[in-house]
C-alpha cells in the first residue's frame, strides 16, 4: 500500500512537471505608460481621447469616427471605425514631452497603409494676464 501511494505520487509529480506553465502576461508598467487623454488637433479632425491605465478610447469628428487600443511606452496602437462602414488600425509616436503624435492609419488590416496622421495636444488656455488665482477650498 505504501509503495501504491509512493508510485502515485512519483505519477503526479511527473504531470505537474510535464504541463506547460499559463502565467499571465505582466501588466507594462505604469511608470512608463504616458497618458494621452485630452483634445488633439490632426491632420484630419479634431480628436479626442481618454486613457485609463494603457487603455484609451477615443472619436474623432471625421466621418464619425471612433477608436480604441493600448499605450505601450511611447506608442498608441489602435482600431479605428467609422460611421460610413470604414475600418483599419494605426499607430502614434508619443513625443518626450506627450504634446504631440505622429503616426500612420492603415483599412481593414493594415496599420500604415493609408497615410499619415499627426497632432498637437489642445493645451488649456492660460488665465488672463492679472486674473486672480482659483481660492482653494480645504
Amino acid at each position: 500500500m505504501l509503495l501504491r501511494a509512493a508510485l502515485c505520487m512519483l505519477l503526479l509529480a511527473g504531470c505537474a512537471l510535464a504541463m506547460p506553465s499559463y502565467a499571465a502576461p505582466a501588466a507594462p508598467s505604469a511608470g512608463g505608460i504616458k497618458n494621452i487623454s485630452g483634445t488633439w488637433k490632426t491632420n484630419w479632425a479634431d480628436l479626442t481621447l481618454t486613457q485609463t491605465g494603457a487603455a484609451v478610447i477615443g472619436s474623432y469628428a471625421y466621418k464619425g469616427g471612433q477608436m480604441q487600443g493600448t499605450v505601450i511606452g511611447n506608442r498608441f496602437n489602435y482600431a479605428w471605425t467609422q460611421a460610413d462602414g470604414k475600418y483599419g488600425k494605426g499607430y502614434f509616436l508619443i513625443a518626450e514631452d506627450g504634446n504631440s503624435l505622429s503616426g500612420r492609419y492603415g483599412y481593414n488590416d493594415d496599420d500604415a497603409g493609408g497615410g499619415e496622421w499627426t497632432g498637437t495636444r489642445v493645451l488649456p488656455a492660460a488665465p488672463p494676464a492679472g486674473a486672480a488665482a482659483p481660492e482653494l477650498h480645504r
